[in-house]
């Protein structure tokens, strides 16, 4: 039987603490991930690459099909799209290097979800928004249905909407200020009673609480700057679990090897009686 493991990321949380399985969900922030995915782009059709060869004469790469169209019917000497220096069509070499760069590129594509929260699982103190992408914690307890998919205990929230396989990340906004907590957790969590914010209950996640950050029911985390927007990223296949700093492109920590035994998996938030407005998804 697997165990989770938990891999906090060290203090200079630097981007070469990407793992493959969640590299691309930090490709928009720009870096080594970024840099990645524009060597296994063709510059005419944009996209990666596909039978990619190299022009000897300059070095240059393409999508031979790019290149054939590009020089459309014209034989013997043409020139490179890209730094225009005169080559001969019938000394392209295909580049498999990049050809097997471009596939894992593909293989690390993630898709973003638009996260929604599910009504019928939020705590009574949790007032959601009319687009069911904020939360905050209300003065009062809601006079609120007690159905069995309500938390009653911890102010927790579900997503809408479950996972059961590939790779999604998702975003939340928490700020700086008050407590917080996010995360995934399988859909068969308890929600009836006291629950331990950790992978024996089911639930992989990363929180502040007074003051202080923690992996699930870990230690606490010593981070060199507070995170505002938190990046989840999931991996179903890999049992893999990561977040980041969004803002920075910075990984915080990694939960591996995650039994999730083909168990549908929601994101979890959990909104905490504080200074913190709202937490926006």
């Amino acid at each position: 039987q697997r165990k989770h493991a938990l891999l906090l990321a060290d203090k200079k949380e630097s981007e070469s603490n990407f793992l493959p399985g969640e590299a691309a969900a930090m490709a928009a922030s720009g870096g080594p991930v970024q840099d990645l995915f524009e060597e296994a782009t063709c510059s005419i059709c944009l996209e990666y690459f596909k039978d990619p060869v190299i022009i000897p004469e300059c070095g240059h790469n393409f999508c031979r099909a790019c290149l054939i169209q590009y020089w459309g019917k014209s034989e013997g000497e043409a020139s490179c799209p890209e730094c225009r220096k005169t080559v001969q069509q019938r000394n392209l070499i295909p580049n498999r290097s990049l050809a097997n760069v471009a596939e894992k590129a593909k293989m690390l594509q993630q898709e973003k979800q638009n996260v929604t929260l599910d009504p019928d699982t939020a705590h009574p103190h949790l007032i959601l928004s009319e687009d069911r992408k904020r939360v905050r914690f209300g003065d009062e307890e809601q006079d609120l249905p007690n159905n069995c998919e309500r938390f009653d205990k911890h102010p927790y929230v579900l997503g809408g909407e479950g996972f059961t396989g590939g790779r999604h990340f998702w975003e939340v906004v928490v700020g700086s200020e008050g407590g917080w907590a996010v995360g995934v957790a399988r859909k068969s969590v308890k929600r009836k009673g006291q629950i331990t914010f950790g992978p024996e209950e089911g639930v992989w996640g990363l929180g502040k609480w007074a003051g202080e950050y923690k992996a699930s029911s870990h230690a606490a985390m010593t981070l060199s700057k507070e995170p505002e927007r938190i990046r989840v990223a999931l991996n179903c296949e890999g049992g893999r679990v990561s977040f980041y700093d969004a803002d920075r492109a910075a990984l915080l920590c990694t939960f591996s090897a995650a039994p999730f035994s083909g168990e549908t998996l929601l994101p979890l938030t959990e909104q905490i009686l504080g200074d913190v407005p709202s937490i926006d998804f």
